[in-house]
């Protein structure tokens, strides 16, 4: 990313890109990038066209590339959707049967002449949000003049320095433990955090510095959230206060088998972390062998001072055990839930 916006900046592009990956936000703001770089206040976006892949035919993307901007001689064409011809996405029963789907019957040849030799000034790009297969002709035509640019889902650092960014554009302090909040209740989801940090803000009503405290009393939580509260009450021998957040996960659409899984997870990270802290490894340590973020591992490591090895090999298998219940008929998957809940509850 910063690559693309100091070759901007220095006024030079390459004729073909291909934008792919699973980061949307900063994908979205490449696109930005590149098209106020080729917008001014004189023709708005008439240097700018956006094409479809699912809706139009090579020859739109030909005849696109083939005329000039208005005004100027710098045109941006955008194509949408490309993973259709770029080998992205899911296979077919089809495709893995070895047949052609429809997007597989496109004709790319005379866009492969045109990448052979593209027009300089014309900037192509790519837009595979479904992702692209490195085989393909096309994808090779491109990486030869231009580049393939990925825009992989920030991790560790990488989210806390976009959280950083993200308040300090909007002029706004936090406490450091915000951060960490925001990341355990949403994830990694720019969007998502964005909406996050602008709801938050908004609440807080022009305070110059957001709290911890404000941001549990505004910030929606994700499904895995639910699961560390229910873990902590399951820890805590609360069978009563388990079931009610049980109950309140399903009130709020999450299916019993995620239910299931997370609770599955969650149980072998924290076994997992019980472990390695017996060993001797630090937090640091184990979230870097686990690939987790740090504050999911410190959160484990606290849940499992609530049980020991053994407990913890137990309540896998009730949770297995309410699984293989319920597909062979014998159980309603909720209320395994409820009487696996309560089962591990009721250990010493």
């Amino acid at each position: 990313m910063q690559k693309l916006r100091k070759d901007l900046q220095n006024g030079s592009y390459l004729p073909a890109y291909i934008f792919y990956g699973e980061e949307f936000y900063n994908m979205k703001e490449a696109v930005e990038l590149f098209t106020e770089f080729f917008t001014n206040g004189y023709t708005d976006d008439l240097n700018v066209e956006k094409i479809d892949a699912a809706k139009c035919e090579v020859n739109d993307v030909l005849n696109a590339v083939g005329t000039m901007g208005f005004f100027s001689t710098q045109k941006l064409v955008l194509v949408e959707n490309a993973s259709l011809w770029l080998g992205g996405g899911k296979k077919t029963s089809k495709q893995e049967e070895g047949g052609q789907d429809e997007a597989a019957k496109v004709n790319l040849d005379c866009l492969l002449d045109y990448l052979a030799n593209p027009v300089e000034s014309t900037c192509l790009i790519f837009l595979a949000e479904a992702g692209i297969h490195k085989s393909r002709k096309l994808v090779k035509a491109v990486a030869k003049v231009g580049r393939l640019v990925e825009f992989p889902l920030l991790q560790g650092g990488e989210v806390y320095e976009f959280i950083r960014r993200e308040f300090k554009k909007r002029n706004v302090d936090y406490e450091k433990s915000v951060a960490d909040y925001l990341i355990l209740a949403v994830g990694n989801n720019l969007f998502l955090l964005t909406q996050e940090i602008d709801k938050l803000i908004h609440y807080c009503g022009g305070a110059e510095t957001v709290s911890l405290a404000q941001a549990r009393e505004i910030v929606s939580k994700n499904s895995l959230f639910t699961v560390f509260a229910l873990i902590d009450a399951v820890a805590g021998k609360d069978g009563g206060k388990s079931l009610l957040l049980l109950e309140e996960m399903i009130r709020q659409g999450e299916a019993e088998q995620k239910i299931l899984v997370l609770l599955a997870r969650q149980f072998r990270l924290i076994y997992q972390t019980k472990c390695m802290k017996g060993a001797g490894y630090r937090n640091a340590d184990i979230a870097k062998t686990l690939g987790q973020h740090p504050f999911v591992i410190e959160k484990a490591a606290k849940q499992g001072n609530g049980f020991s090895l053994d407990c913890l090999e137990k309540n896998l298998e009730i949770l297995l055990e309410a699984d293989k219940k319920n597909k062979r008929g014998q159980l309603d998957l909720k209320k395994g839930l409820q009487i696996g809940i309560l089962q591990i509850c009721a250990q010493k």
